[in-house]
Order: C-alpha cells, then structure tokens, then sequence
C-alpha cells in the first residue's frame, strides 16, 4: 500500500499511549512495520520527554533503532532506545516533507554496519570492542544531560565509560553506570564524528585507568 497524506489519518490510529503490556506489543507491531516498509516516523519518549524523528532500521523485542532526522531534515546518526520507553509514534507519509528531502537530496538510510541490539548489555559490548565514541543518556535520572566517551568494559549491571568532553579531551578517569538507567545511546553523528577527529589529530590516545 502507497501511504499518502490522505491516508496518514488511518495511521494515526496507531498513535498508542502507554498502557503495560498489551500498548507494548501494538507499539512492536507498528515499529516491525514502519522497518518493513521504511518509512521516518516521530517517536516520542516519556523519560527524556522528547520527540526523535528518523527512520526505523532494526528491531528487536525491548529495543529499537532508529536512523535520525536533524533539524537541518538531514539522516545524521543512529540512536537505540527501549520499546518501553515510547509514549507515542507518529508515521510520516510516503509522500510526506522527510521522504521527499531524503530521497531528493539522495540520502539513504542505514548505510553503515549496525551494532546488535538483542539487549543493552550486548549492544554496549559491541561499542567497547569497536572503539566509536558514544553518546549515552539517563533519561529517567536527568533528561538534560547525556555524556559522550567510549564504552570500556560491560559487567553484567554496570559499564565503565571514559568520557570526553565538549572540547575533545578525554576525562582523566573512568565513570560507572548502570545500564539499566540507560534510556537511549546515539552514535555516528557528525558531532561525535567531529570529536573523533579531533582526538585524531591531536593524537590523544585512550588508555584505561582504575575506577
């Protein structure tokens, strides 16, 4: 089926407002749709309190990733976050503004290996063996701060992260989280992709250190 705008109506009867389980299971239904067909949807999330609009490239049954719009309507970065964290989705139509900018500006979604996403645990054991910096955030702790650095080792309820700060420089020592605080990761933007650069050429190198 063409979604076209005077069908985005029908669509917005999957706008489903969380209610346990059952709003769950609607909410994978529409995300394994929107990834089937490709098409950019707005997810909100309660934690942050925010809307991400992107396309949905991977899924599985407690996380979701998605390729992400920027306010300049450009796919830049990926972002993964919990299924249940998701107050609401919004599709977007085939013949709708994102679908139109991306296709005209030959922009495809995806086009990167993406990391596993079977569970946080895994998807951060991924970004420790990879070395790619990584935004982390703790939405249900503080919605407005998220820190970016390198995943260094994943136990089985807590990660080590090294972080850097806004001017590319690494933190001296390591920080703890416990992954089940997570509320999104975001990588392969070209904020994190311009720190790494400039880590490069200052030829600052990581080493671990003792927490």
């Amino acid at each position: 089926m063409i979604l076209t705008t005077d069908r985005i109506d029908r669509l917005k009867t999957f706008m489903v407002q969380k209610m346990g389980s059952k709003a769950r299971f609607s909410m994978h239904k529409i995300l394994d749709t929107l990834c089937a067909r490709r098409l950019p949807a707005d997810l909100s999330t309660s934690s942050e309190g925010r809307t991400l609009g992107g396309y949905v490239l991977k899924l599985s049954p407690r996380l979701v990733l998605i390729h992400t719009i920027n306010n300049q309507l450009k796919l830049d970065g990926m972002s993964v976050i919990p299924i249940e964290d998701i107050s609401r989705i919004v599709p977007d139509p085939d013949d709708g503004l994102i679908n139109i900018i991306t296709q005209v500006r030959g922009q495809v979604a995806g086009g990167r290996s993406l990391p596993p996403i079977q569970n946080l645990g895994q998807m951060l054991e991924s970004f420790a063996k990879s070395r790619e910096l990584v935004a982390v955030h703790f939405g249900r702790v503080d919605p407005e701060v998220c820190f970016v650095g390198l995943v260094v080792k994943v136990g089985k309820e807590q990660f080590r992260f090294r972080k850097v700060d806004s001017e590319g420089r690494w933190y001296v020592r390591e920080s703890v989280y416990r992954i089940a605080n997570l509320t999104r990761v975001s990588f392969g933007d070209h904020y994190l992709e311009a720190l790494e650069l400039v880590l490069k050429v200052r030829g600052d190198t990581f080493s671990s250190t003792s927490v």
